[in-house]
């Protein structure tokens, strides 16, 4: 059995609150008309007892965003707070993180557990709707992609936090297209990457190749359709006004139809409803790749791109930030497919992976064993031990429990709790292989197409597949 030192309570609370995520949803379910449907962020954080401070982070190209900061309850002050920062993901705002109860919310829940939470807010949102000059009735106002925000808005929200809060690093959490931002931007701006500690990517987002469901099919029609940006606003997806809106605010709210909302969400985001990615990257379905707004033309694209022909593609390999990726089997949007992709493109010179094992003590009874290599451990003891003592000191329904811990002279073994139900195209053979001559250790392996989890060499901290 491994002995290691106590990990800080900072280090503990992140890990712990990560994986409560792997089951938890961004949409909640409302029963009758909830008083928070009518407050802004502040007024919602004000209502559960924390104090909430926001700040204009202005863009350089003139966009003024609201920056949130969730001050804790007097009662749960701490000095010394390490800062982490929320980034929403597509058609979303920072309300996402406190939209449920103070436990089962990110926001509230990282205060509780001691850090300094800010929340940021992409250009278009409802808290990203004010320009120097612009306003959001004129079209101009609107002619932005998710280049400018990983260009302009990441490095204005972060430099903002930082500077107030006097803080050197921040962690970063992002979900969906606050993590194909944060993909884009770390791998072209060094300096802005060194000041992340640590990258958790929720539903990450890099190329949308094997984008499944109605956005795959309507890609290669929705891109000439000026019909559709009428339907949905001109830069906006449901904006206030438009026919798709009026009708979610008339009739969502009301129990008869939620179940029809819940299946026009459904339509768009499949089973995870955690976000809807749309006809917005029509670009990134059709080409398959990372890459900047294509104008059009040759022509254009050289005006914009000092004389390429073509879109620059982001080389999210050059990316040098500690990295965690949490994602789901049955996410139509963020697939595994694009994810996988996402491994080869990042992580160099894997060190571990986790593998399906059935015990033999116990048939029948399936668990899942982290394998990791010590030669290729080198410079990474310190997270090893510290996810070693969160792991065997948490215990909640919500989260992997670490069942035990083992070694020999190559390998460290974490036998874990399975994530949800297995897949049915998982394929068992026994390989009655003893790993390290620890005799509890004796186990059948399960093979799959994809590894339940890998982990990333120089870069990867973990990389989580949840089956749900």
């Amino acid at each position: 059995m491994l002995q290691f030192n106590k990990m800080s309570w900072q280090e503990g609370a992140m890990l712990r609150w990560l994986l409560i995520f792997l089951s938890c949803s961004f949409v909640c379910s409302r029963k009758g008309e909830d008083p928070e449907i009518h407050m802004n962020a502040t007024q919602i954080i004000e209502r559960w007892g924390y104090k909430p401070l926001a700040y204009d982070a202005v863009t350089e190209d003139g966009y003024i965003l609201t920056l949130i900061r969730i001050l804790p309850n007097a009662n749960k002050w701490k000095p010394k707070r390490p800062v982490i920062f929320l980034q929403h993901g597509l058609e979303s705002s920072c309300v996402d993180w406190i939209n449920n109860l103070p436990g089962q919310s990110a926001g509230f829940y990282f205060s509780d557990a001691g850090f300094d939470v800010w929340m940021g807010n992409f250009r278009g949102n409802t808290y990203g709707r004010r320009h120097r000059t612009l306003k959001p009735e004129n079209n101009e106002f609107w002619r932005f992609t998710w280049d400018e925000m990983a260009k302009y808005d990441l490095p204005a929200l972060i430099n903002k936090t930082l500077e107030i809060s006097k803080a050197d690093k921040l962690y970063y959490v992002g979900h969906s297209q606050g993590t194909l931002t944060a993909f884009a931007k770390f791998s072209t701006d060094q300096q802005l990457a060194e000041k992340v500690r640590a990258f958790f990517a929720l539903a990450p987002v890099v190329t949308v190749k094997y984008i499944k469901g109605p956005s795959r099919l309507l890609a290669p029609l929705v891109k000439n359709i000026q019909k559709f940006k009428e339907f949905c606003g001109q830069g906006q997806f449901l904006p206030k006004g438009t026919v798709l809106s009026i009708l979610v605010e008339t009739f969502c709210p009301y129990m008869v139809a939620r179940d029809l909302c819940s299946d026009l969400v459904f339509l768009l985001a499949g089973q995870e409803l955690h976000q809807i990615n749309t006809f917005c990257n029509v670009e990134m379905v059709l080409s398959g790749l990372c890459q900047m707004y294509d104008f059009g033309s040759e022509e254009e694209n050289k005006k914009h791109y000092n004389g390429e022909a073509t879109p620059p593609i982001y080389d999210i390999s050059k990316m040098n930030v500690p990295t965690v990726l949490f994602w789901s089997a049955n996410d139509i949007l963020a697939t595994p497919e694009d994810v996988e992709r996402i491994w080869h493109l990042v992580f160099r010179g894997a060190f571990s992976k986790v593998i399906l094992a059935e015990s033999k003590e116990t048939p029948g009874y399936l668990v899942a064993i982290k394998c990791i290599q010590k030669k290729l451990l080198k410079g990474k003891e310190e997270s090893m031990q510290n996810e070693i003592n969160v792991l065997s000191r948490l215990r909640h329904p919500n989260i992997v429990r670490l069942i035990e811990t083992l070694e020999d002279k190559a390998n460290y073994y974490l036998v874990m709790d399975l994530c949800g139900p297995i897949p049915a195209d998982v394929e068992s053979r026994s390989l009655n292989e003893t790993l390290g001559g620890e005799e509890e250790l004796q186990i059948f392996l399960a093979p799959r197409k994809h590894p339940l989890v890998q982990m990333g060499g120089n870069r990867a901290l973990t990389r989580i597949r949840c089956h749900i």
